[in-house]
């Protein structure tokens, strides 16, 4: 039995359909994918903003911290070579008062106020760990700068120091009051310049930790 040409025409319209359904695209808005793709950018900035953030905050607290270490070290520095120098001083005028006296020593120990050398102990310890941890790296190129000549002057006394004491522990044996006074007096006046060089530095914007500098600056 053949089928009416409307009969035909309905049976191919049924086949064709699902043809058609699996090839139906929907309409494509540029408005959403612009969305989306705005959403995915904005995110990989926030993301980044954020590491980049935390990561100079770490190291501006690692700055502040090894500043007011490095400050504390300083200071206590500074009070031990402060006790050294007047110490020093007033035994190199005890030694010249023993030496214009009727009866003078012999030796430097002779004299009465003779206490021994002692010499103060100045810590880099800060400084060293400092330099191990990097911070010098991040830190504005001219506070690194007066840092480190600061301990470079305190080296230099610590030589010259040591040189010192070598020579007055070789004399000790001889008639040397009068060398004894002058390597006391230079002692002295190569203390009295490392406190003023500690002064300086601890009254500039250097020894104060990178936190404290940011909440000054306007």
């Amino acid at each position: 039995m053949e089928l009416n040409p409307e009969g035909q025409q309905q049976k191919k319209s049924a086949a064709a359909a699902p043809r058609r359904a699996l090839f139906h695209r929907e309409t494509i808005s540029l408005a959403e994918i612009a969305v989306q793709v705005f959403s995915v950018v904005l995110g990989i900035l926030l993301a980044f903003g954020i590491g980049n953030w935390s990561a100079s905050r770490e190291t501006a607290s690692k700055i502040a911290e090894a500043q007011t270490a490095i400050r504390a070290e300083i200071q206590a520095n500074r009070v031990r070579l402060q006790q050294t120098v007047i110490y020093q001083g007033g035994l190199a005028k005890a030694v010249t008062d023993a030496i214009n006296s009727s009866a003078p020593p012999k030796r430097c120990t002779e004299v009465a106020s003779w206490r021994g050398m002692q010499t103060a102990l100045l810590l880099h310890s800060s400084y060293d760990n400092a330099i191990a941890a990097g911070v010098f790296t991040s830190m504005p190129l001219a506070d690194g700068q007066t840092i480190a000549a600061i301990y470079a002057w305190q080296q230099r006394y610590i030589t010259y120091s040591d040189k010192s004491l070598d020579w007055m522990v070789m004399k000790f044996m001889e008639d040397e009051l009068a060398g004894c006074a002058g390597v006391l007096e230079d002692l002295s006046a190569a203390g009295q310049n490392l406190v003023a060089n500690y002064d300086a530095y601890l009254s500039s914007s250097s020894a104060a930790p990178a936190d404290s500098k940011s909440r000054a600056s306007p």
